[in-house]
């Protein structure tokens, strides 16, 4: 697994340049570093860019679309990076051209490491179906099967073993122009990340969550809770056992790795958020994994069915940049709910500097006559990075209820929604979005604020999240 962090490496190559430019007679030699530090620059701030899309420690979750390979591939091309500032930062005689040249060589090498962060990086929590996270900071660290930890000295890396503690804290103001005309500032979240690698062996981890119950106090609730243990061998297998994140879906469920404030349609109504059972993860060659699980019901620590619940999910990387993923879910049902089959297909494209495009298309159904259901939704993002501290975020996305069971209605409904969020880079680790949405339905499911029915509402929110 790996964990990003910008400015630790950053600092070695300035470190390395400057060393150098202290042995380079002549004025050209000088503007030709220069033009590289301007390089460093614009390189640091698409690692800057990865800190703000995904704050924090990022854990790669069972069944993502990161593979081990991909993970040590980028390790591997660290090393090499280092090794070579290490030798351009030795004093030797050589002519002001061939260190120029030299150190030209270095900073393309690091180019290259940024672009392959950048195509790991378009998963968690994802994020895409995050961020898992998902629940994207000073080093690039690297052990088998998510043993992160963090480093004093950012160019090293750490001994698996230690205890990581991360987490983030959650506020809000949120405006609804509905027939409550609730507007009030909440403290949404605070959660609190506590994981160990246990040497090869594999990783343990829980998430603790205090969450704004809505009614004035906090609900205390665990997240996730798993072990994970890496089979022998090389293969890269791991098998969880707990409590852990649903992978399937485009969205991730920690609004520090969400772009907006909110959660689309398709993620409320047709798709669960986290599992209890046991999951096998697996990769296959360097460009996919899979995941497969057996769990109880859909959000259910304990199970009150008869039957239990299967699923898996398959991610490929189409090309740099290009991730799709593929999964499904069969919820065994009791005596009362036939079993639910949901498939659900997500897309990340991150192969355009400073852009960050989703889709996800999801179908469910469920046969039983005294609860029949059927479904369909999709969404659409794009989010654009205008500089290292402003961004925008575009998302539509619709539900078909075709039973009108899922949304709660009763009746069959189509429902839509459009968000617009600017976000905002506040500092390190911290960072802020507005989001104004609109959702609208073709029946008159929602109220207006002296309570004549709508078929449209209007919400607005200013989010502050901090990730440590």
């Amino acid at each position: 697994m790996i964990r990003i962090v910008g400015r630790g490496r950053h600092a070695v190559m300035i470190t390395a340049l400057l060393v150098l430019g202290a042995t380079l007679p002549g004025g050209a030699s000088a503007q030709g570093i220069s033009a590289i530090l301007d390089r460093l620059d614009r390189l640091e701030g698409q690692v800057a860019q990865l800190d703000r899309s995904r704050p924090g420690p990022v854990t790669v979750p069972p069944g993502s679309r990161a593979t081990e390979a991909d993970v040590t591939a980028i390790a591997e091309r660290l090393t090499r990076l280092e090794e070579r500032l290490e030798t351009l930062a030795a004093p030797r005689e050589r002519d002001a051209a061939g260190e120029v040249a030299s150190l030209e060589e270095a900073v393309a090498s690091l180019a290259a490491v940024v672009q392959g962060l950048v195509a790991w990086h378009a998963g968690p929590d994802t994020a895409a179906g995050a961020p898992e996270s998902t629940e994207v900071q000073d080093a690039s660290e690297v052990f088998p099967d998510g043993g992160e930890t963090a480093a004093s000295d950012p160019t090293q890396v750490a001994t698996p073993g230690g205890v990581e503690i991360s987490g983030f804290v959650d506020a809000s103001y949120f405006h609804d122009r509905g027939s409550a005309a609730t507007s009030t500032f909440g403290l949404d979240q605070v959660e609190v990340n506590i994981r160990r690698a246990i040497g090869s062996v594999g990783v343990v981890r829980a998430d603790v969550e205090w969450v704004n119950d809505g009614a004035g106090g906090f609900a205390l609730d665990v997240e996730q809770g798993f072990l994970q243990f890496n089979l022998p061998g090389n293969g890269g297998v791991t098998v969880s056992f707990g409590k852990f994140n649903a992978p399937i879906g485009f969205e991730l469920l920690d609004p520090a790795d969400m772009y907006q404030f909110s959660h689309a349609l398709v993620f409320n109504h047709g798709l669960p958020t986290n599992l209890t059972g046991a999951m096998v993860a697996f990769p296959l060659g360097g460009r996919a994994d899979l995941a497969a699980y057996v769990v109880n019901g859909w959000d259910q620590n304990t199970d009150v069915a008869a039957g239990k619940t299967y699923g898996g999910r398959l991610g490929m990387a189409l090309a740099e940049g290009i991730a799709l993923g593929v999964s499904a879910i069969v919820d065994g049902g009791d005596e009362a709910v036939d079993a639910v089959r949901v498939f659900d297909a997500d897309l990340t494209v991150e192969a355009v500097e400073g852009w960050t495009l989703g889709a996800e298309v999801n179908h469910g159904v469920g046969r039983n006559a005294a609860y029949p259901q059927a479904w369909k939704g999709l969404l659409a993002m794009a989010h654009k990075d205008f500089s290292d501290r402003y961004g925008l975020t575009l998302r539509y996305d619709a539900f078909d209820d075709g039973e009108g069971t899922r949304l709660g209605t009763g009746a069959p409904e189509v429902r839509q929604a459009f968000a617009f969020a600017p976000t905002f880079v506040l500092g390190d680790g911290m960072g802020a979005l507005i989001e104004l949405r609109t959702d609208w339905s073709d029946h008159d499911v929602f109220e207006t604020r002296d309570g004549a029915p709508s078929r449209s509402l209007v919400t607005l929110a200013f989010e502050m999240t901090y990730t440590f």
